[in-house]
């Protein structure tokens, strides 16, 4: 059987965005996909609040209130600040729990077209 490499190296040089967040709204974890779509450098993503990025006043609330939820995130749209413009974003994510708490997300992202977003967005409102 084939050695199975590092799991840090297997999420960190995966070509899907891959964020943390934790139960205050902050970023604890992003992959080198994640800063590179958005632009940010390590210092200017990880560490700082998920609100800083938010596009839409309220979209926020109802990603973190799914979350909070215990609900899955599938093909939830959403646009993010990107340093060089709003990038349309297309989540998939879940909560990592600990005795019934949520302690952070498992959140993974992949950059769409415009046009791709509005059929997403389109289909969330059924």
């Amino acid at each position: 059987m084939a050695q199975f490499e590092d799991f840090e190296a297997l999420v960190g040089n995966a070509n899907v965005g891959i964020h943390c967040v934790d139960n205050n709204g902050y970023i604890i974890y992003a992959n080198a996909q994640e800063l590179e779509t958005l632009g940010y450098q390590r210092d200017e993503y990880i560490g700082h609040h998920v609100s800083e990025f938010e596009v839409d006043e309220g979209s926020l609330q109802q990603l973190m209130f799914f979350l909070n939820s215990m609900s899955t995130l599938e093909n939830y749209p959403y646009k993010v600040k990107g340093k060089n413009g709003i990038k349309h974003i297309i989540f998939n994510s879940s909560i990592y729990e600990k005795d019934g708490e949520f302690v952070h997300t498992r959140c993974f992202s992949n950059e769409v077209d415009p046009t791709i977003f509005e059929v997403y967005q389109r289909l969330l409102a059924k």
